[in-house]
């Protein structure tokens, strides 16, 4: 891996099926996930109030929607850093 980051890498799937599936990957390994950023920010709850036009953002709703970011962190060890290139492996799944 080869983190663009100094703070977390983020992982975008090409379709919801796959994020669903390393989603539920990180989640069974105990790797803690995050939305990227606030992923589409149109899409907060808080937004209307200070926004109220309904804008379509159609690459930012993709990112929401299929993708999730984790933790880079100085103190990763070996073994951490093969865990999470371990649950990003395509197996054919």
């Amino acid at each position: 891996m080869n983190p663009i980051s100094n703070f977390a890498v983020p992982v975008v799937f090409t379709s919801k099926d796959k994020f669903d599936l390393y989603k539920k990957k990180f989640e069974d390994g105990n790797v803690e996930i995050r939305p990227i950023i606030a992923g589409n920010i149109t899409e907060q709850p808080f937004f209307e109030k200070y926004q109220p036009v309904n804008y379509r953002l159609t690459n930012a709703s993709f990112v929401h929607e299929n993708g999730f970011y984790f933790g880079n962190n100085p103190d990763m060890t070996e073994e951490d850093i093969k865990t999470l290139g371990g649950l990003l492996e395509n197996h054919g799944k």
